[in-house]
């Protein structure tokens, strides 16, 4: 690991520099690509060109970011252009009773995706998880949580404030 550092460092202050000329915020560019170098520590052949490696790391990452802005600007300008009848949100107590449901690894990862903004990789990260299994597992405890919303929500519909809990109805137990 040492050798390894030892032949990226020599190339930051370049990876800063080809970095700039991208546009983005440089020093969030090198950071990411240092990141996915580390990751990716393993594949790299020890006396290979590291700045060509490096460089090519950094360039494939500003290219995803720059795919990255591209699709949330089209996103942002379709939503300007299509306005849309403001969703009403379940009430907290509604969300809360639907979390209890989900298992604890259901809890976890949406928690992290969905309550802290993490992204993928740094779930996996965090939970020690290989990324499709953050994907995967994310998708099923979206759905999940969308599903007893869901029957909340018509219930909530059919019964009135019933299916809240407020005021049990004989009629609405079911």
């Amino acid at each position: 690991m040492q050798a390894f550092h030892e032949e990226l460092l020599p190339h930051l202050s370049l990876l800063r520099g080809q970095a700039r000329r991208f546009g983005e915020d440089a020093d969030d560019l090198v950071q990411e690509t240092l990141l996915r170098a580390l990751e990716a520590e393993r594949r790299y052949r020890l006396g290979s060109n590291a700045r060509a490696w490096l460089s090519r790391i950094l360039h494939n990452v500003a290219v995803s970011e720059h795919r990255r802005r591209a699709r949330d600007l089209r996103l942002h300008a379709k939503v300007a252009v299509e306005p849309r009848a403001p969703i009403e949100s379940p009430p907290r107590l509604e969300v809360r009773r639907a979390l209890a449901t989900l298992g604890e690894k259901d809890r976890q990862v949406l928690e992290l995706a969905d309550v802290e903004g993490m992204r993928y990789r740094e779930v996996a990260s965090a939970l020690k998880w290989p990324i499709g299994t953050v994907m995967s597992r994310l998708h099923r405890a979206r759905r999940r949580l969308r599903d007893s919303l869901g029957r909340t929500a018509s219930r909530r519909a059919r019964c009135g404030s019933a299916a809240t809990g407020l005021a049990p109805s004989a009629s609405c137990t079911g």
